[in-house]
């Protein structure tokens, strides 16, 4: 049962987050005041509404702003707005008609925005929910008003009406209240649920009796729990099966609670539009039932509301017997999810700071668990969820296993960046015994890190070539490498197979182009995570951002934005898409890992991965210098390389001091492993380095100790010792 005192602090933040705030104690002469406002107000509105329909847009506007200057609160508002029924049907129909003219919009999305926000909190206000549940038999009129009103609070009103239920005083009114639920059906089902199996039996009869006429889907896994109470008296069994038959035709033997609930969490991870009550709304409500206490909602934003319920069914699923890896694993993705979608400093009440990351929960639960987050991420093309699950397997990924079916080694092919990264460093690290089929794919992305992280490469689709140039130099302010500006993607089409991936592409097109274009992108595999940026002109812009409004890898922006609003859709977008821009830091993280991870392999003998591979950009990037040159040096005295022997020793014949001790220690160490690869011209120059005779003691010990290495034998050995010898004769 859950803690008193914390049920009491959960009521409490509960009420404060939906109760309309305390008006002050009425006086006479604020009453005159508020009638005479109220009367303005009426005016104004009147006002407001005749010059919307003469379409006189600059005083409709201006008298607009004159009303929201009276600064009404939303209740002052809709008590001004349905004072008069006349005026009400009049402001409905205006604001209906002001939102489609430009001038005016503005001003009719803010009245339009107070009306609604007013309604709610006249609906949810516990005194007016209390107030219209005794209407529920009064006169018609006031019947159907309230039958309206306690509909409109949906959840909100459910707490009172089960307690009407509950009391069993008034037969009239609970037949009132139990047709209301039957026909509020999923707005009144998530408070119902809670309390179904908390109640006592005669209540749960008749929360199943509504549910089932009501046919909630989501009702069905809550039912056939209750089924499985073996003390479930025979009449309630009776109406829970009716309910389950009502809803699906059943009960069916095949079909058990625990899988139900886990396809019910399924559902709530996909936030399937039906789970959501309050749409648009900040704050969602999760609802706990105490026999002492009754309902009572915990407000949870939005943006976590989703993972919050998934969670706690799968929890549930876990303890009913479920399929336990399909329940954790899933369980496991929400609790990632939750952290990826989590506002900043938000404290969410249904995941305490008290409680440990989702990260210790997916290294305990091993690999194979986390492998089975990361394959639903890689279906779902959840890129922030992939790199949490592929960060956890790098912690507990071993070498043993078929690697060939690993979704680490797909994620090699995954059109992001930092993903191919991530997953290459998470299979070297776990250094796998044999080889297999992505082996190949492994290094070079290593290789890549060490050298490009950083670079974001973004793509302009502009059919006005004018405008092609002005966007590719927005982009370019933002830090982005730019391939071609094309006309179309196929036009693209060998910039982008020669890039190491695409992070943004904007595009400016007609409306209908936009939308073949984020078809086509969306077909093509190295572009199908790629986030895309439309500009589109015109009215159609709206329609097309409402099309896309799900899709968070593509945002429709109306042409003509700023530069300033521009860089900030495009910021939000990548942000939202691949999370957070990689910094220098990142980027420097990224070669240093890597680096590591070639030299463990090569220090290692892999046989299941090719070091080698990654022999040719090594030296690319050790050649052009910089503050990794040394540790590079290291790694490329591990490969089995001619070219990495060689870049080696030409650095040793230009560098100096004690760098060139090691340059020259670690040209030995690659000739003692790998044999030598030298050429001739080489061997000559080391010669004549040796003749110096102001060779340091340090160079001159790592130079013999890397000739030695050479095994000149006879004739190299003879001449070099000659040379000494006529050297210290002449001295």
């Amino acid at each position: 049962m859950p803690d008193r005192r914390r049920i009491a602090a959960l009521a409490a933040a509960a009420l404060a987050a939906v109760a309309p705030a305390a008006l002050p104690a009425p006086a006479v002469a604020q009453d005159g005041q508020q009638a005479s406002a109220d009367r303005e107000a009426a005016r104004l509105l009147d006002d407001f509404a005749h010059f919307v329909y003469i379409r006189n847009d600059e005083l409709a506007a201006a008298t607009g702003r004159a009303l929201l200057n009276l600064d009404l609160t939303p209740l002052e508002f809709v008590a001004v707005v349905e004072d008069d029924p006349r005026l009400r049907e009049r402001f409905e129909e205006t604001a209906r008609r002001a939102l489609v003219i430009d001038g005016v919009e503005p001003v009719a999305a803010r009245l339009r925005g107070l009306f609604e926000e007013g309604q709610l909190e006249r609906a949810r206000d516990p005194e007016q929910i209390a107030r219209n549940i005794r209407l529920l038999t009064d006169n018609p009129r006031a019947r159907m008003l309230a039958r309206e009103r306690l509909s409109f609070a949906s959840e909100y009103a459910v707490p009172q009406l089960l307690q009407v239920l509950m009391a069993r005083a008034d037969q009239v009114l609970e037949s009132e209240v139990q047709r209301l639920l039957i026909e509020m059906g999923a707005k009144a089902a998530s408070p119902l649920l809670a309390a179904l199996p908390e109640v006592d039996r005669e209540t749960q009869r008749r929360i199943a009796f509504i549910l089932g006429q009501a046919q909630v889907q989501r009702a069905l896994p809550y039912l056939y729990e209750l089924l499985r109470d073996q003390d479930l008296p025979r009449d309630a069994r009776r109406v829970v099966e009716r309910a389950i038959g009502n809803i699906d035709g059943g009960p069916r033997p095949s079909v058990d609670a625990p899988n139900l609930f886990l396809d019910l969490a399924e559902s709530y991870y996909r936030e399937q539009a039906s789970l959501t009550q309050f749409a648009g709304e900040s704050h969602q409500l999760i609802w706990e039932y105490d026999p002492g206490f009754g309902l009572f909602p915990t407000p949870v934003r939005t943006e976590v509301y989703h993972e919050a319920k998934a969670m706690d069914l799968a929890e549930h699923a876990m303890g009913l017997g479920a399929d336990q890896t399909a329940a954790t694993s899933l369980w496991i993705a929400s609790n990632f999810s939750r952290e990826i979608d989590s506002p900043e400093g938000y404290e969410n009440p249904a995941y305490p700071a008290d409680r440990r990351t989702a990260t210790y929960y997916a290294v305990a639960a091993g690999p194979s668990m986390t492998a089975s987050v990361l394959e639903r991420g890689l279906s779902d093309r959840d890129t922030p969820l992939i790199r949490r699950a592929i960060s956890a397997m790098r912690r507990t990924a071993g070498a043993g296993g078929d690697w060939s079916r690993s979704p680490l080694a797909q994620a090699l092919s995954y059109p992001d960046r930092r993903v191919q990264y991530e997953a290459a460093l998470a299979i070297a690290e776990a250094r796998p015994s044999s080889r297999f089929s992505e082996a190949d794919r492994v290094v070079p992305p290593l290789a890549a890190a060490i050298r490009e992280a950083d670079e974001r490469y973004a793509l302009v689709i502009a059919s006005d070539i004018n405008e092609q140039q002005e966007l590719a130099d927005r982009l370019r302010n933002q830090g982005y490498t730019l391939l071609a500006p094309a006309a179309n993607l196929d036009a693209a089409q060998a910039d982008i197979a020669d890039a190491p991936g695409v992070d943004l592409i904007v595009s400016s097109l007609t409306a209908n182009a936009t939308e073949q274009l984020i078809s086509d992108v969306r077909a093509r595999t190295k572009l199908r995570v790629a986030p895309v940026l439309a500009l589109v002109a015109g009215p159609t812009a709206t329609d097309l951002a409402d099309r896309y409004a799900a899709e968070e890898l593509v945002r429709i922006v109306r042409a003509g934005a700023g530069s300033e609003a521009f860089g900030e859709a495009a910021s939000q977008l990548v942000q939202q898409a691949a999370g957070d821009p990689m910094t220098e830091a990142d980027a420097q993280a990224y070669a240093a890992e890597a680096l590591a991870a070639l030299r463990d392999l090569a220090i290692a003998g892999s046989t299941a991965l090719d070091v080698s591979a990654a022999a040719r950009p090594l030296v690319a990037v050790f050649e052009e210098g910089g503050p990794l040159t040394m540790v590079i040096a290291d790694v490329l005295a591990y490969l089995d390389s001619d070219e990495a022997q060689r870049a080696l020793l030409e650095a040793a014949f230009d560098a100096d001091g004690q760098n060139r001790v090691v340059l020259l220690r670690l040209v030995g160490r690659s000739v003692r492993d790998h044999g030598a690869m030298i050429e001739q011209r080489h061997l000559d120059r080391l010669l004549d380095l040796a003749d110096q005779d102001e060779l340091p003691e340090d160079q001159a010990v790592a130079l013999a100790a890397l000739l030695g290495a050479l095994d000149l034998k006879a004739a190299g050995g003879a001449d070099l010792i000659l040379r000494d010898a006529e050297a210290a004769q002449a001295g």
